[in-house]
């Protein structure tokens, strides 16, 4: 990932191919429009879940006013709640729909018996401690870099989870185009910090010829890559 990071903050890993046949073999199909809720936060959700495609968010509500909830963001072809699958219980963490979704469900029993079944338990565990990697490096991310660099972080794990056939060359202008565009208020959720932030930085990006926008996404010159050798500590 970079200089610390190892996996892809804020974006779990995909599922192998053998635990999505799972899924596709003897999952219930769920249809969620844009902006509904499969998990509140408040009650326990013990149904795993296989993302078809869509986006979905992670999602932690705070009582902070400017910083509302911090998300991190589900691609296509993962698998959530695996916290639960490890038989970890928490209420406290929601799902929510950032774009129409299609998903595959089956409840947490009967996927652990699938697996033991396909004999995909170690293929399962490996695959948690994936998730759960990328879910700590997006925590230590948070503590130890300044919004900025955490955007960049987070713009690389897209390219790497989005385009992970693709090399980004070091110390080099070239312009790659991610197949993605969040909104800044999405974006303010995934990195934990004020819209206003997230604005100033955009604007800086864009003045400094860092990035630009597609129609539904964003091209990005690898050069904004290189601010990550020149790592900031700090909270914005």
């Amino acid at each position: 990932m970079g200089k610390y990071y190892k996996s892809t903050p804020w974006i779990v890993p995909a599922a192998p191919n053998e635990l999505a046949r799972i899924f596709y073999k003897y999952g219930d199909f769920v249809n969620y429009p844009k902006n509904s809720v499969i998990a509140d936060g408040e009650t326990l959700l013990t149904d795993i879940i296989f993302l078809k495609s869509g986006l979905l968010s992670q999602v932690y509500r705070t009582y902070d006013v400017n910083k509302p909830k911090a998300i991190s963001i589900v691609l296509p072809k993962r698998i959530i709640n695996y916290a639960f699958y490890l038989r970890i219980e928490n209420d406290k963490e929601a799902v929510e729909v950032l774009r129409k979704s299609d998903v595959l469900k089956i409840p947490a029993d009967k996927y652990r018996s699938l697996v033991k079944q396909y004999n995909l338990e170690e293929a399962m565990l490996n695959h948690c401690i994936g998730c759960i990697a990328s879910d700590y490096d997006a925590f230590t991310c948070m503590f130890t870099c300044c919004a900025e660099i955490r955007l960049v972080y987070f713009i690389k794990s897209l390219v790497q989870s989005l385009l992970p056939e693709y090399e980004i060359p070091a110390q080099q202008s070239e312009w790659i185009e991610i197949p993605l565009k969040l909104t800044y208020q999405e974006l303010s959720y995934v990195m934990f910090t004020t819209l206003k932030t997230i604005e100033r930085i955009m604007h800086e990006w864009h003045k400094s010829d860092f990035i630009r926008y597609g129609h539904g996404k964003i091209i990005v010159n690898c050069k904004l890559f290189d601010l990550t050798c020149d790592e900031t500590s700090g909270q914005q």
